[in-house]
């Protein structure tokens, strides 16, 4: 595979690490209070450490160059990396919800 190839897969992994690590942990630390399963602590810590592998991988892909467009586009377009974690919380969030609501309908 070209170089081309590794270093853009390396830009996405540091685009996309935060969003998942903070997904995971919201997302399962809910499941864990919700339902007393004690596992799913467990589960959103094991996903925020994979979010770090992630970057970790991202970095090694992309090297400083892509580090430094990674930084440079955070600080042009802060806008885009803040709406893109908002629509990934938001499907918890949502799910949430409907479970919510479906309950009160049943009461």
């Amino acid at each position: 595979m070209n170089t081309d190839f590794w270093f853009y897969t390396g830009v996405v992994l540091l685009i996309i690490n935060a969003p998942i690590g903070w997904v995971g942990v919201i997302l399962f630390s809910y499941l864990a209070k919700k339902t007393g399963k004690k596992k799913y602590y467990a589960f959103a810590t094991a996903i925020y450490a994979f979010s770090w592998g992630l970057l970790a991988a991202g970095v090694a892909l992309a090297g400083p160059k892509g580090v430094a467009l990674f930084k440079q586009y955070g600080k042009e377009y802060p806008i885009i990396y803040y709406v893109g974690v908002a629509g990934i919380l938001a499907i918890p969030i949502s799910i949430w919800l409907m479970h919510r609501n479906k309950k009160k309908d049943e009461n």
